[in-house]
């Protein structure tokens, strides 16, 4: 199985990492040239922020230390190291250096722990969908798995393959859901196929062993209050105008709680309504149930 590709680049492209050092000598140049004093400080404050968010600590220190040593070199060339002007230039300066030293430390904090969740994703993908292996008697196989989500590791799409008693049994399913949102409903499916490819000979009654697994978990509605809600491809096939599918899960998210089941149905059919702009081409069918609290 090929490792997943990432959606960003190992490091940055080179114009990126020398944006930092053109800012500084910019803004250096300006400060001695211009007829006003020190009007290229915000590119110096630029310079010194964007060396944090995309350089390393070293060369985010030394780029904080250049724009300290050349303002300072200008106050001595102005004649203003000595009085107040000059104090408050080098104080500004010197804020800029460790506010660029501040945004390296938080990005590369948020980057640690962004790594360690990376980790768990890929161990769970590998938990939950394994690599199969690369050759099954005469089959040779391969097979890659790509998230939606950006930099994500595992989604609602699984595949598995499986040598039987009645052969080579191939599974490549598309779990309705993106993200961890789906991954409990992959690991049903697949822990239902890899069971029944065992026990079935015929293939419909293996789909419908993973069906009625599927079916099971999705009775299992949480506490009292909580909605389970079942529509039919009348609903999640249903189109705007420019042939996108609707999407129950992103356009009910946010509303409730609901008093009734029925008041989800009747959301559900104007959210549906508002989508497709018209009249649908597939009939729809929607039955809620809502967990009532213990008499």
């Amino acid at each position: 199985m090929t490792a997943p590709s990432s959606a960003y680049p190992a490091r940055w492209p080179r114009y990126v990492e020398v944006a930092p050092g053109v800012l500084v000598t910019a803004g250096l140049i300006w400060n001695a040239l211009s007829p006003q004093d020190y009007w290229g400080d915000p590119m110096l404050t630029a310079a010194s922020v964007t060396a944090g968010a995309l350089l390393t600590l070293r060369h985010t220190l030394v780029i904080g230390i250049v724009i300290v040593v050349g303002v300072f070199a200008l106050t001595v060339k102005d004649g203003t190291a000595h009085d107040v002007v000059g104090h408050l230039e080098l104080l500004n300066t010197v804020f800029a250096a460790l506010m660029g030293l501040g945004v390296n430390r938080v990005i590369a904090y948020h980057g640690r722990h962004l790594d360690v969740v990376r980790m768990v994703a890929e161990a769970a993908q590998l938990a939950v969908l394994p690599e199969p292996p690369r050759r099954i008697g005469p089959l040779a196989v391969a097979a890659r798995y790509q998230a939606a989500q950006s930099q994500a590791r595992i989604g609602g799409d699984a595949y598995a393959v499986q040598r039987t008693a009645f052969g080579v049994r191939l599974l490549i399913a598309d779990v309705r859901g993106k993200g961890m949102g789906a991954v409990s409903a992959v690991s049903v499916l697949l822990g239902a196929f890899r069971e029944a490819a065992e026990e079935e000979a015929e293939l419909p009654a293996l789909a419908g062993r993973m069906e009625r697994a599927l079916l099971r978990e999705s009775e299992q509605i949480p506490p009292p209050g909580a909605t389970l809600l079942l529509v039919t491809d009348g609903v999640t096939e249903a189109r705007d105008h420019t042939g996108t599918f609707f999407d129950p899960s992103a356009r009910l998210a946010g509303h409730g709680p609901f008093g009734d089941p029925q008041e989800v149905i009747d959301l559900l059919v104007r959210e549906v309504e508002e989508w497709t702009g018209g009249p649908r081409d597939d009939d729809m069918a929607v039955l809620a149930v809502t967990r009532r609290p213990a008499a």
